[in-house]
């Protein structure tokens, strides 16, 4: 059900849609932390472009509501990701998005670009073949121009750091491959304005099968579970009711094009949330794997993304 906010409520305010739209400013390709990774010496490099508009975001009682003044969110944005298998059990990967915003409502407009929030992380596999486990920490730098809270924001202004654990395995007579991630995200505080969010617990399930040798289809489940936060006022620590948590949905399907490239597109679709945004967001990039061959011998996935470029925050 679609709820409209009542003119009773106070203005429809950036405060509100931007909470909701860093989902997509963070965001470029689907990334998760799959078991498998770069041989060592292989380079594996994406660019993406992403996009969204959208009326809706989840509110505080997690009902799907439209924002006021015929408000509305549009962010486009260019994604680059980088991995370099270290040895054939570490892999390093790097992302940074450029975005571009616009919000805007019958009062008020904000609009600009700006780099987002650079993220870093190491992923060790555990495990290796048609059965394999992996544990990756991240780490996200507040990189981005934008940071106020209060305005059109493309990054938070804070440290994060996180360690996900994931396990997987291939089906080599079904030609499917399955993946379940679970792990936690530790959110610091914002110097700049006081706030810091609430930790958040994330859970992710995929499902990859080769409909032929060149075309494949895949299904990801993200969902996350967050803490309340708390605000730094005149030197005080004030709780903050900012609990948030999202879960959506998000097929795709990856072409091999010739030797180590892959044309791919995806989607995300919100099923429910609370102080989340609330619309679907559309990707498409290209991707150069030097380890394609010995990863799709293994049985994982072709792209060895890890959760350095752009989780749902």
């Amino acid at each position: 059900m679609v709820r409209r906010l009542g003119q009773h409520h106070r203005p429809w305010s950036h405060r509100v849609i931007t909470a909701g739209t860093l989902a997509l400013l963070l965001w470029g390709d689907q990334a998760r932390a799959s078991p498998w990774s770069l041989p060592q010496g292989g380079i594996y490099a994406y660019v993406g472009t992403f996009w969204t508009r959208s009326h809706h975001f989840f509110d505080a009682d997690a009902e799907r509501t439209e924002f006021l003044n015929d408000g509305t969110s549009r962010v486009y944005g260019l994604s680059l990701e980088g991995a370099y298998g270290i040895s054939d059990r570490l892999m390093i990967s790097g992302a940074l998005p450029l975005l571009r915003y616009r919000l805007a409502d019958d009062l008020v407009t904000d609009a600009g670009s700006s780099f987002g929030d650079t993220r870093i992380s190491l992923r060790h596999r555990v495990f290796e073949g048609p059965f394999a486990a992996a544990l990756e920490g991240g780490i996200k730098f507040p990189t981005a121009a934008a940071k106020d809270p209060t305005r059109a924001q493309v990054g938070e202004g804070q440290y994060d750091f996180e360690i996900i654990g994931s396990v997987g395995k291939w089906f080599a007579h079904r030609r499917l491959a399955a993946s379940v991630d679970v792990g936690y995200r530790w959110r610091r505080r914002n110097d700049d304005t006081g706030f810091r969010p609430g930790d958040e617990r994330i859970f992710r399930w995929e499902l990859s099968f080769d409909l032929t040798p060149g075309v494949s289809i895949g299904a990801l489940i993200d969902a996350f579970d967050g803490d309340d936060g708390d605000a730094r006022v005149f030197g005080m620590v004030v709780p903050s009711q900012t609990r948030r948590r999202t879960t959506r949905v998000n097929p795709s399907v990856t072409y091999h094009l010739a030797g180590s490239w892959e044309l791919s597109g995806s989607a995300s679709v919100p099923l429910a949330g609370r102080r989340a945004y609330g619309g679907k967001q559309f990707v498409i990039g290209v991707s150069y794997n030097q380890g394609l061959d010995r990863l799709s011998g293994l049985g994982g996935f072709s792209s060895p993304r890890g959760t350095a470029c752009c989780s749902i925050q």
